[in-house]
């Protein structure tokens, strides 16, 4: 829900309303399409870290692996709020934020680092929501925010 408040602010275009016994069905399947996504690529994930922190030399890098798929998966965790409000596939999602690639990790690197501080991350969640969809409108949809939404200096 403030995820599609905010996207009507900023654009001034409201978004359609679903039937709550319509969305619950399509929303815990997209949950389902997250975790498995998550659980599947995250095994992988700490095999990677795993073997490279086996190895001499090149155990260095584990942390940045961790970093990197931390923060990949925040943004498609706080964009998906935004993309399942239009009912974008989970799919689609993913290969939209993959040709963004370097801003959707940025998104979802400073999402990580705001949840890491105390304090800071009792607000991290809505304003990574916020965030998401504005990521969501700005970078992916590309929409263009009306005059009147706009900030006036």
């Amino acid at each position: 829900m403030l995820s599609q408040r905010v996207e009507e602010l900023v654009t001034g275009i409201p978004v359609a309303d679903e039937p709550l016994l319509k969305m619950i069905p399509r929303t815990l399947l997209r949950e389902m399409q997250k975790l498995l996504y998550f659980i599947s690529r995250g095994i992988f994930i700490f095999l990677v870290m795993l073997l490279l922190g086996l190895t001499f030399i090149l155990n260095i890098f584990v942390p940045v692996v961790g970093i990197l798929w931390s923060a990949w998966s925040m943004s498609i965790q706080y964009v998906d709020y935004a993309a399942d409000n239009h009912q974008t596939e989970f799919v689609t999602l993913r290969k939209m934020l993959r040709k963004r690639r370097y801003s959707s990790v940025g998104f979802g690197g400073t999402v990580m680092l705001c949840s890491m501080v105390p304090v800071l991350n009792i607000i991290a969640m809505p304003a990574a929501v916020i965030g998401g969809t504005l990521f969501w409108v700005n970078e992916i949809k590309g929409l263009k925010v009306l005059p009147e939404h706009q900030d006036r200096n």
